[in-house]
């Protein structure tokens, strides 16, 4: 009996930690990116934000899909891929319609 609550503790533990892991890495690379791509000069240094971003979203994936598949489903963790994939494209697309609106009197700002 005491070994089966060990188990079931030990598989509690691993799950927590997994999702742990898939939130806080999603989370990081998120507002790493959000941050760095705002106080970058452009366009270079976005350039190296958008590096350095893919390169922490391979990082992720390459732990995600050799550690974390064996506690949590492939379908949880391709929707989480997607989702930080979708996120930071529409990022990308708020900040290039941010730095290029039109600052005349017809901009619509007010």
């Amino acid at each position: 009996m005491p070994q089966d609550k060990t188990t079931r503790l030990i598989k509690i533990l691993k799950r927590t930690g997994a999702y742990l892991f898939l939130y806080v890495g999603f989370i990081y690379i998120f507002y790493d990116y959000a941050y760095d791509a705002w106080l970058c000069p452009k366009p270079i240094g976005l350039m190296l934000v958008l590096l350095k971003s893919l390169v922490l979203i391979l990082l992720y994936s390459l732990v995600n899909h050799l550690l974390i598949k064996k506690t949590i489903g492939l379908k949880t963790i391709v929707v989480f891929e997607s989702i930080l994939l979708v996120t930071l494209c529409v990022l990308s697309l708020c900040y290039t319609v941010i730095e290029n609106r039109f600052h005349g009197n017809y901009s619509g700002c007010f």
